[in-house]
């Protein structure tokens, strides 16, 4: 099936060369494939992905540990405590298929 569009010179009809039952099928797979993705930690517990998202978090908790990133130290007075936050996103295969989620810790150097 093709759009069509009336010629207003002519009345002729002339075919569009978008495809309609591939654009149609397009979005619809786009809406079935598009998971959100979160913007904080909140989201992320009220997602129906949260099972999904806490394990993304767990792997990078265990990664950092793995890795020694950081050290718990009690602050000192004149020490200026950086805060962080939690950045998602879900990568995908070539056919658009959820292949991950991903989540990183980062420092919120500037606060």
């Amino acid at each position: 099936m093709r759009l069509e569009e009336k010629s207003e010179c002519d009345n002729e009809t002339s075919s569009d060369s978008v495809d309609e039952a591939s654009f149609v099928n397009d979005i619809f797979q786009h809406e079935i494939y598009m998971t959100e993705i979160p913007k904080t930690f909140k989201e992320t517990q009220i997602s129906p992905d949260k099972v999904k998202w806490d394990e993304a978090m767990s792997e990078e908790i265990k990664l950092m540990q793995n890795r020694k990133v950081w050290d718990l130290v009690e602050p000192k007075s004149n020490m200026k405590v950086l805060g962080c936050r939690w950045v998602y996103d879900i990568k995908h295969d070539e056919k658009n298929n959820v292949k991950k989620y991903k989540s990183r810790l980062v420092a919120q150097g500037f606060k």
